[in-house]
């Protein structure tokens, strides 16, 4: 489930592949679920919002992939053998589930609380720039270990 800040005829000119709609004037949102392969980062790059899968069952599936256009992520309890999941919760950058209602919850306090969404993405920017440079330091680990055999 992805909510999307742009109108659904916009996305129609950036995917190929079939979707649902689904629109819920109680709520005054627009939801696109998809079950497809290829099409997430574009998503991802018009959400505010996305639900990331797989948080009841085995373990999360990737938040990466969306949490770095600084959206909120929202995910289920399966989370925590994901250390970037783990970090992002602490930061404030994604948030855990255990019900629907807890979902429609955390949905209406990101869509309603001004600047709530600002601050996640700055928290998700802080946490991406912490974390930045791991290929050069594994470049740099890998030769140590040639220059010492």
């Amino acid at each position: 489930m992805i909510l999307v800040k742009k109108i659904f005829p916009a996305i129609t000119k950036l995917l190929d592949s079939e979707f649902s709609l689904y629109s819920d004037q109680a709520y005054n949102c627009n939801m696109l679920i998809i079950n497809n392969i290829g099409m997430l980062n574009k998503l991802y790059s018009i959400a505010n919002i996305a639900y990331i899968g797989g948080g009841f069952g085995k373990g999360i599936h990737n938040i990466l992939e969306a949490s770095v256009f600084g959206i909120p992520v929202i995910f289920g309890p399966k989370y925590k053998k994901f250390k970037e999941a783990v970090d992002l919760v602490k930061v404030g950058a994604a948030f855990v589930i255990h019900t629907p209602d807890e979902c429609l919850s955390i949905v209406s306090s990101i869509a309603n609380q001004s600047g709530l969404s600002d601050t996640i993405a700055n928290a998700t920017k802080n946490y991406f720039d912490k974390n930045r440079g791991a290929t050069d330091k594994i470049i740099r680990h890998l030769d140590g270990i040639i220059a010492t055999t």
